[in-house]
């Protein structure tokens, strides 16, 4: 976002059907690979964005998930979980009308040219720029699974879970992957990959490849949940056998 001239804001607020929100800053604190993390971003209060036009953003489901690493188990292939840094700030923001944000008691307008927290485009607008990317760089996006991407490279082929800023990369050649990884990574700021990583979405991947299977649980992220609501212990124990039946 640019700061713009509050004449400028209210005449288009006034006169082009342009929106005005609020930003309010909104903390967070999560484990991550074992160290807490403590983060904060100004979100825009999406209540008053009138004028978004479409906003569908296509979610994975987690069937798609469970077959996706079911795959990955029987055929051996090695998979790579990156995250996007500050996903969301990296789309264009593409809503029908002009937008603004300001804080409140305020005298600033800021005009949004990104796909800031709390639009009601910005999910929207981010899974276009992820599908433009991969594109790009030769996938094929899946008809019916439209955050499911893939390429093929002579006799391999790689294969993309997109769930918003998540993604796991995959396919018949671990070279190749890597190969793909570093395109992608050279048109996005991500995270390292992490290879046959333990932690994704919250679920825990236990590995066993002498078995091809690939054990799915959440035992951690219930136990965490139910600790920051006073759950007792045996509520937990009841929580993780129904869930891990």
């Amino acid at each position: 976002m640019i700061e713009v001239g509050a004449e400028i804001a209210r005449d288009a607020i006034r006169n082009q059907n342009a929106d005005l929100m609020y930003l309010f800053p909104v903390y967070e604190e999560k484990w991550k690979e074992g160290v807490l993390v403590h983060k904060v971003r100004l979100v825009a209060d999406g209540r008053t964005h009138h004028h978004a036009g479409d906003t569908y953003s296509a979610t994975p489901s987690r069937e798609e998930l469970f077959i996706l690493m079911h795959i990955i188990a029987a055929f051996n292939w090695d998979y790579a979980h990156i995250d996007e840094v500050r996903a969301f700030l990296k789309a264009p923001y593409k809503g029908k009308n002009r937008a603004f944000v300001k804080f409140r008691g305020g005298s600033q307008y800021y005009e949004i040219f990104g796909a800031l927290y709390g639009l009601k485009t910005a999910p929207r607008d981010y899974q276009e720029e992820v599908a433009r990317r991969l594109e790009t760089l030769g996938f094929i996006r899946l008809v019916m699974c439209s955050c499911i991407y893939i390429m093929k490279k002579d006799n391999d082929i790689v294969i993309v879970y997109d769930y918003v800023d998540d993604f796991i990369f995959t396919g018949s050649s671990r070279s190749v992957i890597e190969h793909v990884i570093l395109d992608f990574r050279n048109i996005c700021e991500t995270t390292e990959p992490i290879w046959d990583a333990e932690r994704v979405l919250g679920m825990e991947l236990i590995r066993m490849r002498e078995k091809k299977a690939i054990k799915i649980t959440m035992t951690a992220k219930i136990k965490e949940v139910c600790t920051k609501t006073n759950v007792t212990q045996d509520e937990v124990d009841l929580f993780v056998k129904n869930y891990n039946v």
